[in-house]
């Protein structure tokens, strides 16, 4: 294996475990039955349906949206981290910051951390 991609594909190691301790909990969750389904007779009394809804629903267990941030922000790490290689790879030097570009900046754009330094 490259060297220089040894932070590349940790980070993307380390998302893909965060990625299946969160099916993990997801399944956990669903299994818990985090929910009421309640029933009640059709409004037409003519209709002999019963209606089924949802009655209410437990709230999603914080470790579940922290570990989607987790593994989210080392996928985009890992994009920091190769943008850095191939500047390096191109025999260039990289300057901070240097991120992997996600889109241009808008045209005519007065933001200041979209200002060159």
């Amino acid at each position: 294996m490259n060297e220089h991609m040894l932070g590349v594909r940790a980070k993307i190691k380390r998302a893909n475990e965060h990625i299946a301790n969160l099916g993990v909990s997801i399944r956990e969750f669903c299994d818990s039955e985090p929910y009421e389904i309640g029933a009640k007779p059709h409004d037409v009394p003519d209709i002999e349906h019963i209606t089924l809804y949802v009655a209410s629903v437990d709230e999603i267990p914080n470790n579940i949206a922290l570990t989607i941030g987790d593994a989210v922000h080392n996928l985009r790490s890992s994009l920091d981290h190769l943008a850095w290689q191939l500047v390096l790879a191109n025999g260039e030097q990289p300057t901070p910051p240097l991120t992997f570009p996600f889109a241009n900046p808008p045209r005519n754009s007065h933001l200041p951390f979209m200002e060159e330094r």
